[in-house]
This record gives structure tokens, sequence and C-alpha cells, in this order.
């Protein structure tokens, strides 16, 4: 391996005192977070939709906005 290599492997290691000091900060930082999840039979979640469809009061809300298609078929086989 040569000066320059070695010198710029050294750069690019981690030292112990940098891994520890980031954890710290790490866990200086860190918060709590609190969640909820609910699950909900699909009867509720028909009847929340379907009451108030007609004049558009109903609880949930679907969006009218879907992006365009922004892949081709090709690209979009390779990704799957």
């Amino acid at each position: 391996m040569s000066a320059k290599s070695k010198a710029t492997n050294s750069k690019s290691q981690i030292t112990n005192e940098q891994k520890e000091a980031a954890e710290a900060e790490i866990r200086e930082k860190q918060k709590p977070v609190d969640y909820d999840t609910k699950e909900y039979p699909v009867e509720v979640i028909v009847q929340k939709y379907m009451e108030g469809i007609e004049d558009d009061t109903n609880e949930l809300f679907i969006p009218d906005y879907q992006r365009e298609i922004a892949w081709d078929e090709k690209r979009q086989s390779k990704f799957i």
C-alpha cells in the first residue's frame, strides 16, 4: 500500500473516540416518540366513507390528485 493510499485510508477511518462522541450525541439528542395505532374493521371504514358521501361531508378524505406515471414500462419492470 502506498503512503498516499494509507493517508487516504486513515482519513476515512472512524476512530473509537469519534464513534463514542457520535453515540453520546445521539443519546443526548434522542427523545421519546409517542404514537398510537388503531385498527378498524372494514365495516367501520366503509360506513365512515358512505355516511355523507352525497353531500361530501364524510369523514374520510380521498384526494383527487394522483401524479402521472413517471417511468416507462421497461424501467418499471427493472424496479420490480
